[in-house]
């Protein structure tokens, strides 16, 4: 659980070469299976990827940040395939990760695999996006990372599921953190494509959860059925479609988050919501599945046919956005923009259906900064 740390040992080839080239200077490479330090407290980062075909870059200032205060980076390994690279936020806990697609017309992106590069070095998620067909596509996205730690946290719960057909399991404790400290997490498979995450002792009235499918293999779009207080546990109901729409079994990442925004550390500016009436031409979100560390309210917009535009008074330009579809349906839902210049801070949202067709939709979105 969340005092349990040790770097995977990764076979596949081309993770392992690019993760030798990359240790930074005067650092030495754990050894496989070699211990590694308690974790400190939560590490964190997150970056907007604006360029999609460029091999490697640092995305602007505004684009960027993470719990080190150090650069973060992007490379594109080849056609929707990318690397997304935290500097030096290590703490010695396994990285868990969140991805969007940031894009005015359809485009998903998915989590291969999450990974540290050396410890106390450089943890980085492998990112796959695709286009409305499933097809491997360049595309603009935002990344967010998380490394759950001993030190003081806000209320978070996070984890791996990566046993898609299995009827019951408890998923892998590397890849797992309660703030609660409280027993194992538990994922239950219903049927084809459709699971409940359990989280002992985070049950809340409201919160927010994030969730995106996970590993390699056909494109696969996971979104929230429900979210659910069952006394004192937290219940996540996820369900997961392939493109055309039916519902197929898959891995994914899950993060719960009640007051806090995806870096689990209170006192940085974050705001998260739902948007639970789709058809609404604006209005203010459900109080207890909204929060903002400035004790401002949001405000959602609809501009068009799955379209759009959360208002985020007292948030800065610039920053992190992760939306995630909500309920029943086949909708999936995607970032278009975040704003980097004037305020108040506006995210734009474009939901869509199997097609690519705009969809009115509920959503759950969260902003980090």
């Amino acid at each position: 659980m969340a005092n349990q740390s040790r770097w995977r040992v990764w076979a596949k080839p081309l993770i392992a070469a690019v993760a030798l080239a990359v240790i930074p200077y005067g650092t030495t490479a754990a050894a496989p299976d070699a211990p590694v330090p308690s974790a400190a407290s939560n590490a964190w980062g997150w970056l907007v990827a604006r360029q999609p075909s460029t091999f490697a870059y640092v995305p602007a200032p505004p684009d960027q940040g993470n719990s080190g205060g150090n650069g973060d980076r992007v490379e594109r390994v080849q056609l929707g395939d990318y690397y997304a690279i935290f500097d030096r936020i290590g703490n010695g806990s396994y990285p868990i990760g969140m991805v969007t697609a940031l894009s005015a017309g359809a485009r998903s992106c998915m989590i291969d695999d999450s990974f540290g590069k050396d410890v106390g070095g450089d943890p980085a998620l492998e990112i796959d996006c695709f286009d409305k067909n499933g097809q491997p596509a360049d595309a603009r996205f935002v990344a967010n990372i998380v490394l759950g730690g001993d030190g003081p946290t806000g209320t978070l719960g996070y984890t791996w599921a990566d046993q898609e057909a299995t009827a019951d399991y408890t998923p892998d404790p590397y890849y797992s953190y309660l703030s609660s400290g409280a027993g194992p997490m538990s994922v239950h498979r219903d049927s084809i494509g459709s699971y409940q995450v359990t989280m002992p002792g985070l049950g809340r009235l409201g919160g927010n959860v994030q969730v995106v499918a996970a590993k390699g293999g056909p494109a696969a779009r996971c979104k929230v059925l429900a979210l659910v207080r069952n006394g004192s546990d937290e219940l996540v109901r996820v369900r997961c479609r392939d493109v055309p729409g039916q519902l197929v079994d898959a891995d994914f990442m899950v993060i719960f988050t009640d007051r806090v925004g995806l870096t689990g550390v209170p006192k940085r500016k974050a705001a998260y919501l739902l948007a639970n009436r789709p058809a609404a031409a604006s209005y203010q979100p459900i109080a207890r599945y909204r929060y903002s560390s400035m004790g401002t309210i949001p405000t959602v917009t609809r501009t068009a046919v799955g379209r759009y535009r959360v208002t985020l008074p007292g948030m800065p330009q610039g920053g992190s956005a992760q939306v995630t579809a909500y309920g029943p349906g086949v909708s999936i839902c995607q970032v278009t923009s975040i704003r980097t210049n004037g305020l108040p801070q506006r995210i734009e949202v474009a939901c869509f259906d199997p097609n690519g067709a705009g969809v009115d939709s509920k959503f759950m979105l969260t902003y980090t900064r």
